[in-house]
């Protein structure tokens, strides 16, 4: 079951027009997502191997619990739109739920299971790419019994099919080029994980960074560099210099034979930054985002105008602007919990991270972790990011385990007959 799970989570194109916004229109991934929140429930029912430690569940309700007080407080003083706001806070309640699951209650096996799922997940998705930049579009034939007038940009994807050539392809993950991207460079980092025999792992990663050329997400392209960087400098594996050769092999024959003259191909120079234009047009457009949020007042700057507000607080309240995103989960977190909250979820992962044994891909996921920080949003709730957070837990999970001391501490006491308090004895 946990393999068909994760590889849920990886199909986020909507089946149907069931509900009043493409938000909430269910996927495979949404599905998935559902089905893990009642795996998480049940299983505080019963006896785990480890428990949640006291820090985590502490800051957690601190800043979850915070961000829903301002969140109602500003959405309902302010007049703003509240399905917006509830949907981001749902988003927030049910990743807390699957991140608690993932790395701390559920077993090593049912969070491989869940990896292999996401693995098979990418490689899917890196074929649907090539497919979309050859003209055959596998998310538009997913997107058959939508109502289009209502997709948003799913719509986007149908109506201008040839759009890919330039701007990336999607895949079946999100409708976002860039998200689509990233989670191919975390499926990366599960090859690396679950793969043992190196031929077969570098030809996986291979067929990864292959997808991640076809989107044209710089962000992917660069977190795979890095995750492969930093376990090669952890392990010293010979399998990850296979792993790069593989994809200096893909980098060298495969552009040409795809894209033929790559450097007056518009994707290849807009992923690789060939022309000034490419390199340019991408960084003013994250920088004109990010400053747009020190236009927000002292207050909102401090306090936070509420998860999924920003773009009401800023004026852009427009269709299409109802999620607006800072192009940056860091200024996202910032300008929507304010520097508070944004302190709040810092201890959180603090708490989290803390006695964890830090491997070397570990800290390529982190490095990942930081690009997307600065560059896109799809670690706060948002429609393009899908579960990418509960994935990325995942890959935590098996990439910096708990230590030993810190399991022994956070195991769950077993109850024993020397626990039964003293019986009184009758008076002789």
């Amino acid at each position: 079951m946990y393999f068909i799970l994760g590889l849920m989570l990886s199909i986020g194109v909507p089946l149907v027009s069931m509900g009043p916004s493409f938000i909430v229109w269910p996927s495979p991934a949404e599905i998935s997502g559902l089905i893990l929140v009642l795996v998480s429930l049940l299983s505080t029912q019963r006896k785990s191997t480890t428990t949640t430690p006291r820090a985590v569940r502490m800051f957690g309700f601190l800043a979850l619990g915070y961000t829903f007080v301002l969140t109602l407080i500003r959405t309902v003083a302010s007049g703003y739109p509240e399905e917006y706001s509830g949907w981001v806070l749902a988003r927030f309640l049910q990743w807390g739920l699957l991140i608690s699951l993932v790395l701390f209650r559920l077993e090593e096996r049912p969070v491989r299971r869940l990896l292999l799922g996401v693995l098979l997940g990418g490689v899917i998705n890196a074929f649907a790419a090539v497919l979309d930049l050859l003209g055959y579009s596998v998310s538009t034939m997913l997107l058959r019994y939508v109502d289009l007038s209502r997709a948003g940009p799913w719509a986007v994807v149908v109506d201008d099919p040839f759009g890919v050539l330039v701007s990336g392809a999607n895949g079946i993950f999100s409708f976002s080029r860039t998200a689509t991207g990233f989670f191919l460079a975390l499926s990366a980092a599960s090859a690396l994980l679950l793969v043992s025999n190196r031929l077969f792992r570098g030809v996986t990663v291979g067929v990864l960074a292959i997808g991640i050329l076809a989107t044209g997400s710089r962000l992917g392209f660069l977190s795979m560099m890095v995750v492969l960087v930093m376990f090669l400098i952890g392990t010293r594996s010979k399998g990850v210099i296979a792993s790069f050769a593989v994809v200096a092999a893909v980098v060298a024959l495969v552009l040409p034979a795809f894209f033929g003259d790559v450097l007056e191909n518009p994707l290849i120079a807009r992923l690789f930054g060939l022309g000034e234009d490419d390199f340019i047009s991408g960084y003013e457009g994250r920088s004109e985002r990010q400053q747009i949020i020190l236009s927000l007042s002292t207050m909102q700057l401090l306090l936070g105008t509420g998860a999924g507000n920003l773009g009401f607080a800023l004026g852009l309240d427009r269709e299409g602007f109802n999620l607006y995103g800072a192009h940056g989960f860091l200024f996202q977190y910032f300008a929507s919990v304010g520097l508070f909250g944004a302190l709040l979820f810092f201890a959180l992962i603090i708490a989290v991270m803390t006695n964890r044994r830090i491997s070397g891909l570990a800290w390529g996921l982190l490095g990942a972790a930081v690009l997307c920080s600065v560059s896109d949003d799809f670690f706060f709730p948002n429609p393009s990011g899908g579960h990418i957070p509960v994935i990325f837990a995942l890959l935590l999970r098996l990439a910096a385990p708990l230590t030993s001391a810190t399991l022994s501490v956070h195991r769950p006491k077993k109850w024993s007959r020397s626990d039964q308090a003293p019986k009184l004895q009758n008076a002789s």
